[in-house]
């Protein structure tokens, strides 16, 4: 196990620690289950490997947050002697290590850890009752928690970065799509498979996201400002009203998509009865965000 640090982001350890080896190895069996898919393909067998990829990679997942844990000080064991189940890693990476406080509405959790909770809860419908579970519901979660992982053994275990960029390199496209794209179309997107799968609370999360990110990038556009430290978002929806008044209109629509994402975002869950009103707000915002793309690349092109 991890016992050393090399400094506030990097753990330090040994080319022996059989934990993050065991992990990625774990993490190149799932991407090698997905290696030869056909996208759309449900067949029996094509749906089996992908099952199976789930399983791998949440087993990847929970190795490489109990290292990093562990690394960072904290108990990964119970009261009992026991380790901590995959969910009680997920809770205390969110909590000590993100520094995010899981009961205050005002501290959202990411989309990843949201898409971890979501893809740890389906690897248990594999394992423990047999259910198969369709492409298009494992996609846009499997693809998260791909990123999610590559990202933190980056953070945390630099020297395997290397290493778990080669394995995700031989991904189909289909399953991971590279981050050079800008935040909010990365999201968008996000929030365009969520919304596909009807799985409306992430789909709610990941299109509140890509709309803040979007805002912002336009207001540093439009003004010239660097803004360094992310303002709240009330801040930055006045500002957006007061570089172009033709979004004062929309400003309640995206309030109501900021108060679905407080609910969505801290496991109050969103009513089923109210889906209807909720892919209104949802189309209302997709329109605001696609509004705000257009004005993005206007500027760009007056640039040029």
């Amino acid at each position: 196990m991890v016992n050393t640090l090399e400094d506030d982001n990097n753990i330090g350890l040994s080319e022996e620690n059989t934990t993050i080896r065991f992990g990625l190895f774990l993490f190149g069996k799932a991407v090698e289950e997905v290696k030869e898919l056909e996208p759309m393909d449900d067949s029996l067998e094509k749906l089996l490997r992908l099952n199976l990829a789930v399983v791998h990679l949440m087993n990847a997942l929970e190795l490489l947050l109990k290292a990093i844990l562990h690394g960072k000080g904290r108990d990964i064991f119970d009261s009992r002697g026991e380790t901590l189940t995959f969910f009680d890693c997920l809770k205390g990476f969110t909590r000590h290590i993100m520094g995010i406080n899981v009961q205050d509405a005002r501290d959202p959790l990411p989309v990843e850890i949201l898409s971890a909770k979501n893809l740890y809860n389906i690897r248990n419908e594999i394992v423990h009752i047999g259910n198969q579970i369709s492409y298009h519901t494992l996609l846009p979660l499997f693809r998260d928690c791909l990123q999610f992982y590559r990202d933190q053994i980056g953070i945390y275990f630099p020297s395997y970065e290397q290493e778990a960029t080669i394995i995700l390199s031989e991904t189909p496209r289909e399953f991971y799509v590279s981050d050079e794209l800008p935040v909010y179309e990365r999201y968008y997107r996000r929030y365009r498979n969520y919304l596909n799968t009807g799985d409306l609370e992430i789909a709610v999360y990941s299109l509140y996201v890509a709309l803040e990110a979007i805002i912002r990038d336009y207001i540093m556009i439009s003004t010239q400002l660097n803004l360094k430290k992310q303002p709240n978002f009330a801040r930055m929806l006045a500002e957006l009203i007061h570089i172009d008044s033709d979004f004062k209109e929309f400003s309640k629509s995206i309030r109501v998509l900021s108060n679905f994402r407080n609910l969505a975002a801290h496991g109050y869950g969103l009513v089923k009865e109210n889906s209807d009103d909720i892919i209104q707000i949802l189309n209302e915002n997709d329109r605001i965000y696609n509004e705000i793309k257009d004005k993005i690349q206007e500027e760009e092109s007056e640039e040029d």
